[in-house]
Formats: structure tokens, sequence, C-alpha cells
């Protein structure tokens, strides 16, 4: 005799039954939503809008699994889209990744009508969710950070000046075309990744040219280049470049090379000549000396007309 718990039939189904029934029922979208978005998360700072795909087809199939005789496991594909309208690099803008996740589930009865057996989900928390595979995730290289750096040349200032008359002219290639003067090499902003003691380091060169007043009229000019050292930062979720903090490391200090040498030496005598000058009108350099019977006068021009 058969044991039916008095009810007057029993079926038995196996996994191949529920599971057929479970694809069925997945295609309601009205009961089982396969979009769910968009989701609008911050995280680093960054405002980011999620939207997420769940699959249940040949080629990305969910799938159920029996544990014991009160739980069963559920496996979802998922195709995650990441948008970041202020992305660093405008290619990570927007990233899709495809996540397949393990969910457990209770076999369990209630009552509405009749008493219906089903599947609960209530006792499930974040970490009951295993992540199978996780597909999609940008390598993160030197082009990335070139990228971004280039995108963020379009954002800052390219022309620096000192309040002196003193200017520096900061060049990516051609993208400020109302640069004057122009970029005459048309070089663009390098960078390349360096370790230094076990530190990840981003080292950039940038074309520049800067314009320096004389102290006796005229002014320095010359092409050249700025080349700065800042530390990259690597956890397991985030990349993290030190732009605010120069290393104390003195051979990673910030270094400025120009073209134009001689006329930068000649720039550097023409502001010790105007010094020595400045020093002669202060009287900081006497004019006149008594050297025992002798007198010995220092003549600068006609700067000191009383000078006999």
């Amino acid at each position: 005799m058969s044991l039916t718990s008095n009810f007057d039939y029993c079926i038995e189904m196996g996994i191949a039954q529920v599971r057929q029934i479970f694809h069925l029922a997945f295609k309601s979208e009205d009961r089982y939503p396969h979009n769910v978005g968009p989701i609008t998360r911050t995280f680093s700072g960054r405002e980011m809008v999620l939207n997420v795909r769940v699959h249940d087809d040949e080629h990305r199939a969910a799938n159920l699994f029996f544990q014991d005789e009160k739980h069963m496991l559920f496996s979802f594909p998922f195709d995650l889209t990441v948008e970041v309208a202020d992305a660093p690099d405008p290619a990570l803008s927007r990233v899709t990744l495809q996540v397949r996740v393990e969910v457990p589930g209770k076999v369990d009865t209630w009552v509405e009508t009749e008493e219906v057996l089903g599947i609960s989900f209530f006792e499930v928390t974040a970490t009951d969710v295993n992540i199978v595979t996780l597909d999609g995730l940008p390598s993160i290289n030197i082009d990335n950070f070139l990228a971004a750096i280039h995108n963020k040349y379009e954002d800052i200032p390219h022309v620096y000046t000192d309040g002196s008359g003193g200017e520096l002219i900061l060049y990516d290639g051609n993208r400020d075309a109302t640069l004057v003067p122009p970029n005459s090499s048309g070089a663009e902003i390098t960078a390349v990744l360096e370790d230094h003691g076990g530190d990840e380091y981003l080292k950039i060169i940038a074309p520049i040219h800067v314009t320096v007043p004389l102290p006796a009229g005229g002014e320095y000019a010359s092409y050249g280049n700025i080349v700065f050292w800042r530390r990259v930062v690597r956890t397991g979720t985030t990349i993290n470049v030190e732009m605010g903090t120069e290393p104390a490391d003195a051979a990673l200090q910030t270094q400025i090379n120009l073209d134009n040498v001689a006329g930068q030496r000649a720039a550097e005598e023409a502001g010790i000549e105007a010094e020595l000058h400045a020093a002669y009108v202060a009287e900081t350099i006497p004019h006149s000396r008594t050297l025992g019977p002798a007198t010995l006068n220092i003549y600068d021009g006609t700067r000191d007309p009383e000078l006999e």
C-alpha cells in the first residue's frame, strides 16, 4: 500500500520535471522581472547607474539543483551594465559585466486559499549569494591612464602665470589650438608605469613653453617639458593616483627641462648683473673706499653722480 499521507494521490517529480516547470515559470516577466534598473549608486565618490538583466536561454541558461529535501540551489546568469558619466577614461564610461550567481532557496509551504508548495527566499542574505564567475572586468593598464590624462587635460587650465609676468603653457598635442605660441613639436603628454622600491609610480612627461621677464629688460622664452612622478595605489576595488602628493624621494622630484639652454644661461647672467646693479644703487656695494693715502672709487656707469 502506497504512503500518500491521507492525500488521494501523490505525484513524484524528478529534477528534470522540476527544471522544466522552473524554466516555464521563469518566462513570466510579470512575476520574475528579467530587467532591473536603472539603479543609482555612488562608489569612490562617483555616481554610477546600474542596469541588470537576467538570462535563461540556450546560450546562458538558468539552472537549479536539489541540496537536500528542503533546500534548492538556483544558478542565474546576469548582465550587469555600469554607466559612469564622469569616468576618468571615456572608454570606461559604460562597462558590461557577465556574472553567474548561485542563490539558495528553501522548499516551503504556505496557505492562501489552499496549501501551496513553493520556494522561499526570505531567509537569504547577501552573504548567502555566491558569485561563481565574473567576466568583463576591464584590465587597467597604461593606455587607460593616458586616456584619463588626455581627458582631464580638457578640464584644467592650460596657461599659468606667477604675477610677475612669468608664464607657463601646458600642451597636450594640439588639443588646444588657441594657445600662443602653439605647440611647435605637436608632442602629446606621455606616461609610463614604473616600480620604485616596491611601489608603483606613474611617470608623466608633459610638453611646456615658459616665458620669464628679465630684470634688465626683455624676456627669456623656451620650449621644454615637465617630468613628475605620482604614486599609484591599487586595492581589490579601486585604483588611485596620488596627484596632490609629491614623492619624498629626491630622485622622484619634479623636473623641468628647457630646450633654450643658451638663452637660459644668458638670462641667468643678466639676472646676476641686474642684482649687482641693484646692490650698487642700494650701496650694499660701497662706492668709495680709502686705502691709506689713496682713494678707491667703484663706478657703475653714472649711477652715482657724486663720485669724483
